[in-house]
């Protein structure tokens, strides 16, 4: 029976949410809601939800009416306990009826395994969802953990910030509950400012539309997010500019307005002299407003803040903003130029003074790690191993200046301009500006090898000393960012070409350590690359590669070479597009399962082949041997696709050597020839990868 179904909406209005907080506060109260649903077996096709800063709101799509009818079958105690020799019913068999919620005598009897048993079936009528729903919608709301919840007036409600309004409406009909000590209504709010007044929602479908026409809100974040974008790309456009959009402050805008509105501001020219970043931060996260710059990358002196209200004269606005721009500016202008004036010499000092992480000392300790490492690689990547070091030393002063510890994003580039301030080397202070790079799994690498070098050094340093004292990323935990670390050494050494055995690095910044680290265990090298194997199957998740493919390869092939295991792995990728390469694929898991069963490779003599006289054996003996011939160059030159096109002109001999020879023969000598013969197959496979893992098809 089809169940009647119908729209649920629930709005929850308050003051102002925090920002950064919205989105994961809808999304928890969304999967509590599911879950909840689910579980009270209301069936629903999908949760839509939409937030501002004043409210959270969910719109359930095709909520049934009531649950699904159910038929409920309870298995009760064997007849020869719940009986007595007489026949009566016993305790046991009464407290089953009682808690069924009927008389003895509607308990029927069937036969089990174990012999004649109590059993009731009962037909349980859905219950009305409107019924359900109060209880449900405040479990989904009030259930909520790691949050900072607010108490107001003298109630022991808590939420975010203090509730207002509560929706509760059931297609076009309210569904009576409270919550916060407010009882459930169709009435919700416009914005604060433009249109602060009841709207009465008559149904749930034109919630939104109801919202902008009556109440001045743009209640979707997607629809927010466009307008704001278009908006910013059009003032851009009076000044030939283009707009700096990090995502991240473009979802803090759209959280922090309900009808946002895009206001063109200036400020002094003067103010160019300091670097673009130091600038372009202090905008963003002091007044989360957006920078522009010209068609050849250069600052403009220009900026765009979101309002969430309109004016009709908009130079106070304009002229208000302006001034606490200025102020922000010049506060960063005085630090970077204060910082400049602070030697080298005393931040080197600094570092001794300044704990990294109690088990690991100071973060001296880490730069003197740092150069260690940092001159292993560069001497096995033919890198400037002096500037290298120079570079590693000077990596971190910037951390103690005072316009880092004002805006820590900029950490890296600020060390990058005081080294040039300094008239160190152009290459040192781009790899010093560089080496926090990628900081995020899309971030752009760096651009030079020595900042590439600084990198790789500066990740592995990081996750050798957090493995070494114990705090390893889980999976529910990464507060160290060594996931993050890790893939930027993978994207580095496989975008960058950069071919360095990987344990021997871990070994280099394992030894690089003092006797001051506390090592939880002195054998970490095996779980660090297991890490990197884990981070290698999540990049190559993203790149496309079938985590078959990444499979069979890494049985062959160690970690530690990463440049090799890609090479492999994008050699064997293509190849097994090819429709000969399905053939031989389903030929090599005949070869290996006949393998696996009758073969033991031990002291066998692989050379010996008198009995294999047949012409489809003496073919195929041709055709290892050319191949044996060339392996080992090939893997030499890593020219996978090459030794993959060898492997290909086996299929034709190895199809007729199974259609016209028996493996298994009767003659135990020429049984054994013929599976050496195999196994000598196997091995030329195994020169590339683990074929036995990779699906037919």
């Amino acid at each position: 029976m089809n169940i009647p179904t119908n729209d649920l909406l629930i709005e929850i209005g308050s003051e102002e949410l925090p920002a950064l907080l919205i989105k994961r506060l809808s999304d928890d109260i969304s999967n509590n809601l599911s879950n909840l649903l689910q579980e009270n077996n209301l069936p629903f096709s999908e949760v839509n939800i939409f937030y501002t800063p004043r409210r959270v709101t969910f719109i359930v799509k095709d909520l049934a009416e009531k649950q699904n009818d159910s038929v409920v079958k309870r298995k009760g105690p064997l007849c020869k306990a719940a009986f007595d020799a007489d026949g009566k019913p016993t305790q046991v068999a009464l407290g089953f009826a009682k808690s069924c919620g009927v008389d003895i005598s509607e308990i029927a009897r069937v036969e089990s395994d174990k012999g004649e048993r109590l059993h009731y079936v009962e037909n349980k009528t859905g219950q009305a969802a409107i019924t359900l729903l109060p209880k449900i919608v405040e479990q989904a709301i009030t259930n909520l953990r790691q949050y900072t919840f607010m108490r107001w007036q003298n109630y022991d409600y808590k939420y975010l910030r203090p509730v207002h309004w509560f929706v509760l409406l059931y297609g076009d009909k309210v569904v009576p509950a409270e919550l916060f000590g407010i009882k459930s209504n169709n009435l919700t709010y416009g914005h604060r400012f433009l249109a602060d007044k009841a709207i009465a929602l008559t149904n749930t479908k034109h919630y939104a539309s109801a919202l902008e026409n009556q109440g001045k809100v743009l209640v979707d974040v997607n629809t927010r997010l466009h307008s704001i974008k278009q908006k910013l790309n059009d003032l851009a456009k009076s000044k030939n500019a283009k707009v700096v959009m990090p995502e991240s402050l473009l979802n803090e805008n759209a959280n922090l307005t309900e009808w946002p509105v895009a206001v063109l501001c200036e400020f002094d020219k003067n103010f160019l002299q300091v670097p673009d970043e130091v600038l372009i931060s202090a905008m963003q996260s002091h007044q989360k407003s957006f920078a522009l710059k010209d068609s050849q990358g250069n600052l403009l002196p220009y900026f765009i803040f979101i309002s969430n209200t309109p004016a009709a004269d908009m130079s106070l606005i304009i002229k208000g903003n302006e001034k606490v721009m200025h102020a922000r500016l010049s506060d960063a202008a005085f630090l970077y130029k204060e910082d400049l004036q602070t030697t080298f010499a005393h931040y080197e000092e600094a570092l001794g003074n300044t704990l990294l992480h109690k088990q690991l000392g100071s973060l001296q300790l880490k730069v003197m790690r740092m150069q260690k490492i940092a001159g292993h690689l560069a001497a096995v990547l033919a890198c400037d191993v002096a500037e290298t070091k120079r570079a590693a030393l000077w990596s971190k002063l910037d951390l103690n200046s005072q316009t880092v510890f004002e805006f820590p994003e900029l950490q890296g580039i600020i060390g990058g301009y005081y080294a040039a301030s300094k008239k160190h080397p152009e290459a040192i202070y781009t790899a010093i500006k560089q080496h926090y790079l990628p900081n995020s799994r899309d971030a752009v690498l760096p651009n030079t090898k020595l900042g590439q070098v600084l990198s790789i050094t500066d990740k592995i340093d990081n996750i050798v000393s957090i493995f070494a004292i114990g705090k390893a990323p889980t999976s529910k935990k990464d507060p160290f960012a060594i996931r993050r670390a890790a893939l930027g050494v993978i994207r580095l050494a496989l975008e960058k070409s950069h071919n360095f055995d990987l344990a021997d690095l871990i070994d280099v910044a394992q030894t690089s350590h003092t006797d001051t680290t506390k090592f939880v265990s002195k054998d970490i090298k095996t779980d660090i690359l297991n890490f990197f194997k884990e981070r290698l199957k999540a990049y190559c998740i993203t790149q496309g590669i079938d985590n078959k493919v990444l499979e069979a390869v890494l049985q062959v092939s160690d970690i530690s070479n990463l440049c090799d295991v890609s090479a492999r792995v994008e050699a064997l990728q293509q190849f097994s597009k090819l429709p000969q390469a399905q053939s031989l694929i389903s030929l090599h898991k005949r070869v290996h399962n006949i393998l696996r069963k009758n073969f033991n490779e031990n002291h066998q003599d692989l050379s010996a082949q008198d009995k294999l006289t047949t012409d489809s054996e003496v073919i195929l003996i041709t055709a290892v041997n050319k191949v044996e011939a060339t392996l080992q160059e090939m893997l030499k030159q890593q020219d996978y696709p090459k030794l993959l096109s060898e492997l290909l002109t086996l299929e034709a001999p190895i199809a007729s050597f199974f259609e016209k020879v028996m493996v298994m023969a009767d003659d135990p000598t020429e049984r054994q020839q013929r599976l050496c013969l195999l196994f000598r197959i196997r091995q030329l496979f195994k020169g590339i990868a683990d074929f036995s893992l990779l699906q037919v098809g």
